[in-house]
């Protein structure tokens, strides 16, 4: 009788270890879930993504025969906020190893960046996709919020026809301001330089460049991110930032005439970084940010005679930004061409706005 349970449960023992064996070798023949970093300079709006930053993934489950856009509301959490990096593997989970479900089921993809900045304020579910809430872009200066489009309903054996892992294409969330140049609707000084200028010569020295009271905090949705849907805003009712210091100088900077190139202006102010990223959105008639520049206007009677007259103008974003609703628009690359024009007693403003890594979109104000 002993020997009869002895062979029994060693029979047992045996199945469950060929049971256990084909379940690894089942795990280990299903694909690995790994990602493609789409960097097509063609694709408008896509932004090339440094191997240096991770980015937060989610994957939703269906069943095969299932679509995301009808039957997403049976989809069950496959992949959960996971930590993506970059290794000579390429991309992937780097805490863990994530398969591809076995046939029968298809999967869907969300994701966004930099997983270090985000954190806790980047959620995502079925009904309402990728939400990044009560973001404040001036607490995260110099932080590109990226967004990847949806990758929908896709199996293991699409992923073997990828090669290099899920096709991930990443668009910017902001909008930002990457320059300012300034120029003259023509040479008030007459051909002359210091030290030679005489009666009449006009000179501008331009002092500062500030962005005042932008609201900076809001609240990011989009159920499908796509190529034709970048997401959208909802101002939060606090978050207005005082100003923002694109350059000041006691000394100031000559703006010169030139027929062909305009005087580029970094932004020094906003060091360590070069760029102001802001928050797209309406902007309103009353209350609303504003552009102001402050600059002398010297007027000579000699070479070294001269009035100086301080002068400081400015612009409402709500004007600026008239000929698209009174509204900035999302992955907006901003340069304002800034001419002071003595003759019609006015200065053009020219924000000149560009798909952020694609085609040109510009705005004559």
């Amino acid at each position: 009788m002993n020997n009869i349970i002895q062979r029994l449960t060693l029979s047992a023992v045996c199945v469950l270890a060929v049971c256990c064996t084909k379940v690894q070798q089942a795990e280990l023949l299903s694909p690995l879930v790994t990602y493609q970093l789409i960097q097509n300079t063609q694709t408008k709006g896509a932004s090339p993504y440094d191997v240096n930053e991770t980015f937060f993934s989610w994957a939703w489950m269906l069943e095969d025969g299932q679509s995301w856009v009808s039957s997403k509301s049976a989809a069950q959490l496959y992949i959960n906020k996971a930590t993506i990096g970059h290794s000579s593997d390429g991309w992937s989970d780097i805490n863990k190893v994530n398969y591809w479900p076995k046939a029968g089921y298809n999967l869907t993809f969300f994701a966004a960046s930099p997983s270090d900045e985000l954190g806790a304020a980047v959620t995502c579910t079925p009904e309402q996709g990728i939400t990044i809430k009560d973001w404040n872009v001036n607490d995260h200066l110099g932080t590109d919020v990226l967004v990847a489009d949806i990758v929908e309903n896709k199996t293991a054996v699409d992923n073997q026809g990828w090669a290099a892992g899920v096709p991930t294409i990443f668009r910017h969330a902001l909008s930002k301001i990457s320059g300012f140049t300034f120029n003259l609707h023509k040479d008030y000084a007459n051909g002359h330089s210091s030290g030679s200028y005489n009666n009449g010569d006009v000179v501008f020295i331009l002092k500062s460049i500030v962005i005042r009271n932008m609201p900076q905090k809001g609240t990011y949705s989009n159920t499908m991110p796509s190529e034709s849907n970048i997401g959208a805003w909802t101002k939060a009712a606090d978050g207005v930032h005082d100003y923002y210091t694109w350059y000041s100088n006691d000394s100031g900077t000559t703006i010169p005439y030139s027929e062909s190139n305009s005087v580029a202006i970094p932004g020094s102010g906003l060091s360590p970084y070069s760029e102001l990223y802001l928050l797209p959105q309406l902007y309103l008639a009353d209350g609303g940010p504003s552009l102001e520049i402050t600059y002398t206007k010297r007027t000579y009677s000699g070479p070294d005679s001269y009035l100086e007259t301080p002068i400081t103008a400015s612009v409402s974003f709500y004007d600026l930004f008239a000929s698209t609703g009174n509204r900035l628009v999302i992955n907006r690359n901003l340069t304002f061409n800034i001419v002071f024009n003595i003759d019609a007693n006015l200065i053009t403003w020219a924000p000149d706005q560009q798909n952020w890594d694609g085609s040109d979109f510009k705005i004559d104000f």
